[in-house]
């Protein structure tokens, strides 16, 4: 093994017992918390009695200052994100590519990706098990998102050894995350059973108010993340809430997941402009609460789209598009017939 290689080798911690290693040994009397003699103190005997080398001094600085001169042991070569721009609610795959430029096997090693938002929050993911043989070229992938807050999204990749120790880093790759495209009816919205199906204390305003919320967050038919917001708002409201109860708990939700929305009463003059701002509109219909998420003109009749948590329940007449029935389709003067409420909207704070 060449001296560079055993020095890599001792910084990964793959080097062997046998003759080329060198012990640091702490002398008899070397209390706690002093140096231990040795390398460190560049004169110390050593295990055999002899005189050890100190880093600063001897053929041992010499070989370390050849290691340097020869390059980095490893090379982050280059760091890609595809796609470069997505819609809010899209993943990104990230691709890092490696280069091990010793003649030592590199294994058990990880690939870190930081990830900082545009609100300069930091996250990180890591790859485990990475390895690379001697002299060679290698990739390590990550799916990353989906991401819901708009704008430069930047990711750092490292090398690391299991302990944590950084080898290599890399270049920043850059995701720009856009607002997707606002149409009518709106696409990509939930449609599922609500979560409780009593017709006296069901959760249908919660499960209307979580497919509004989940479309303001960028996700798009995200069965279980919205799952999960109608389970979190459940918790803040009242059983068989008003729409003063529902708001409240929708904007405590909002608040509490940093989404820049806030719950609005509005009349159905309204409806049609808070679709083409891209917010759903959560109605009230009798004994039920349902999420609007179209209103359209079509062959001289107005119709309205909305997702059901209890596939028409309170809307007789309507017709199933979709989800199991769970998206439905109604003329617009019938729906509001069925009203007995006023509706909820979302307006950017």
């Amino acid at each position: 093994m060449t001296t560079r290689a055993y020095l890599i080798a001792m910084m990964l911690g793959l080097a062997s017992c046998g003759e080329e290693r060198v012990e640091r040994r702490a002398a008899p009397d070397a209390g706690p918390g002093e140096p231990s003699p040795g390398l460190l103190d560049g004169g110390a005997a050593s295990a055999d009695g002899g005189a050890e080398p100190s880093l600063d001094q001897g053929p041992l600085a010499a070989d370390l200052q050849q290691a340097e001169l020869a390059g980095p042991a490893f090379s982050i070569l280059s760091h890609t994100a595809s796609p470069a721009k997505l819609e809010a609610g899209g993943s990104v795959t990230l691709t890092v590519k490696i280069r091990n430029n010793t003649d030592v096997a590199l294994s058990g090693a990880e690939v870190w990706i930081e990830a900082k938002c545009p609100d300069g929050r930091l996250f990180q993911q890591k790859t485990t098990g990475f390895g690379l043989a001697p002299k060679a070229t290698g990739e390590a992938k990550q799916l990353r998102g989906p991401y819901t807050i708009l704008g430069e999204w930047r990711f750092t990749p490292s090398l690391r050894t299991a302990a944590g120790t950084v080898l290599a880093s890399g270049p920043v790759a850059k995701v720009q995350v856009l607002v997707p495209p606002i149409t009518n009816p709106l696409s990509g919205i939930a449609g599922y059973t609500q979560i409780n199906l009593s017709s006296t204390s069901g959760s249908c305003g919660s499960h209307s108010g979580a497919v509004a919320i989940a479309y303001l967050k960028g996700l798009r038919n995200d069965i279980p993340a919205t799952t999960a917001i109608e389970q979190a708002i459940y918790k803040k409201v009242p059983i068989a809430p008003g729409e003063a109860a529902l708001k409240t708990g929708y904007d405590s939700y909002l608040n509490g997941a940093g989404i820049p929305y806030k719950s609005v009463s509005i009349g159905a003059s309204s409806v049609l402009s808070y679709l083409k701002a891209g917010s759903p509109v959560v109605a009230h219909v009798y004994n039920h609460y349902v999420c609007i998420y179209g209103l359209t003109q079509e062959g001289g009749t107005s119709y309205v789209y909305f997702s059901d948590g209890a596939t028409g329940y309170s809307t007789s007449g309507s017709a199933s598009i979709g989800a199991g029935g769970h998206l439905r389709k109604m003329g617009w003067s019938a729906f509001q017939g069925k009203m007995v409420g006023g509706y909820i909207g979302f307006a950017h704070k």
